[in-house]
């Protein structure tokens, strides 16, 4: 159970830090274009990230405060379970939190698109992987 806590909680901060330096906006151009969206598909899929940036920015305090805790609870002479369990108890409700918003942009986002764009999108999640952007700019220093 921990493991997978923390294997949460890496992903989760690493793709606020992706969302954070705004490297998901010059990507979305190559997205669009390859999607053929509207102006106003667009609009919605970048205000739905926007707000999923915004709500994972609102947890930064937690988990600088979460470090905090379980540093402490490795520097002490004893082992502190309680503090342990209470801070990953406040990580479930942000989690929840994320997860509930992550749901809704994803539910909006699918909703903005065509049967054709969202069978599209699908094919190049599906084998998108790490450095997926750099793969297809050319010339893109990012």
């Amino acid at each position: 159970m921990f493991l997978g806590i923390l294997i949460g909680t890496l992903s989760l901060v690493a793709l606020v830090k992706v969302l954070r330096r705004g490297r998901y906006r010059h990507g979305l151009y190559w997205v669009f274009r390859r999607l053929k969206t509207t102006p106003e598909q667009e609009r919605t899929i970048r205000q739905e990230l926007e707000s999923l940036r915004q709500t994972a920015d609102g947890t930064r305090g937690e988990w600088r405060a979460s470090k905090s805790d379980l540093v402490n609870v490795l520097a002490a002479e004893r082992y502190d379970a309680e503090a342990v369990e209470a801070t990953f108890r406040r990580h479930d409700g942000l989690l929840a939190e994320l997860r509930k918003a992550g749901s809704q942009a994803f539910e909006r986002v699918h909703a903005t698109l065509s049967p054709e764009q969202r069978k599209e999108l699908a094919s190049m999640l599906s084998w998108a992987g790490p450095g997926f952007h750099r793969s297809h700019h050319r010339g893109c220093h990012c």
